[in-house]
């Protein structure tokens, strides 16, 4: 679920690049996973093409010349909100990273001493914690920390990623159910219309992966082929008109027609969780 999370972030957030790295002799990196490969053209459309909404400016701290290049112990604490403030008035608190999930945190550079920028009002309003829900701004992206999972309820993009076993997901346009302790599973529109007037959808089904050849008890860091990716089971549900859905490769080739149904305006099918079955395209034959 690291790829569509920083993606999500990176949304939320306006970042201008988002980037990946494969450190080399280190036992863990892109290079290693398929699994990130697998979700990095989602990752795209949520990030790069829009589908998930940058957010309104949450927490900007403020520096000025004095602050920014000075060696003063004590650090001016400029914040609007005491949430923001450590207990003793000195120095700096960070910002809780449930703010990330609502809107946009940035510095900025001011010529004199300015009041740090805190939107309380959005934060209360959006962060549930007693139930550790906290909603975006835009509401399309809803991070339940205290489960461990993120559901993503935009027009072109619904579904969710991270701890899904044994859990519902259910968005405006799309159910989903899986036995997964943790798997990635994304409805997406392949066009600019919305999934309820795509004439082509693609769902993801990504589960957690582990590179051969990899053995912490011997050191060993090289991987070889094969990888071994877990099958991804459940049930999807998407509120459209179309009526066909093919089991298809990372590249596209069709592997196989699953069954499907309609009812009521939904098109519903079983994730086979056949090898090499990491997404479903759905369209009209």
């Amino acid at each position: 679920e690291a790829v569509p999370l920083m993606a999500v972030v990176a949304a939320i957030q306006g970042w201008d690049a988002l980037m990946q790295y494969d450190m080399k002799g280190i036992a863990f990196g892109n290079g290693l996973n398929p699994a990130h490969e697998a979700l990095y053209p989602f990752a795209s459309l949520i990030w790069r093409r829009g589908d998930i909404a940058t957010g309104p400016l949450v927490f900007e701290r403020r520096r000025d010349p004095e602050y920014q290049f000075g060696h003063a112990p004590e650090a001016r604490v400029m914040s609007a909100d005491p949430a923001a403030r450590s207990e003793g008035g000195a120095g700096e608190t960070p910002v809780p990273p449930e703010v990330l999930a609502i809107g946009r945190v940035q510095n900025a550079y001011v010529e004199k001493p300015t009041a740090d920028f805190y939107d309380r009002e959005l934060v209360e309003r959006c962060w549930d914690r007693e139930r550790g829900i906290v909603t975006s701004a835009a509401g399309d992206v809803e991070w339940r920390y205290k489960e461990g999972w993120i559901r993503l309820d935009a027009p072109r993009m619904q579904g969710g990623f991270g701890e899904l076993g044994g859990r519902e997901i259910v968005c405006k346009d799309v159910k989903i159910t899986s036995p997964n302790s943790h798997a990635t599973i994304l409805a997406a529109s392949l066009e600019s219309q919305p999934l309820t007037k795509a004439k082509r959808i693609v769902v993801s089904a990504v589960g957690r992966t582990q590179p051969n050849g990899l053995d912490p008890e011997t050191d060993a860091k090289t991987a070889v082929p094969p990888v071994l990716m877990e099958p991804v089971r459940g049930t999807v549900a998407v509120r459209t008109p179309l009526g066909r859905v093919r089991a298809v490769t990372i590249t596209g080739h069709a592997l196989a027609e699953v069954p499907a149904t309609s009812a009521n305006g939904w098109l519903e099918f079983t994730l086979t969780g056949a090898p090499g079955a990491v997404y479903y395209l759905i369209d009209q034959p």
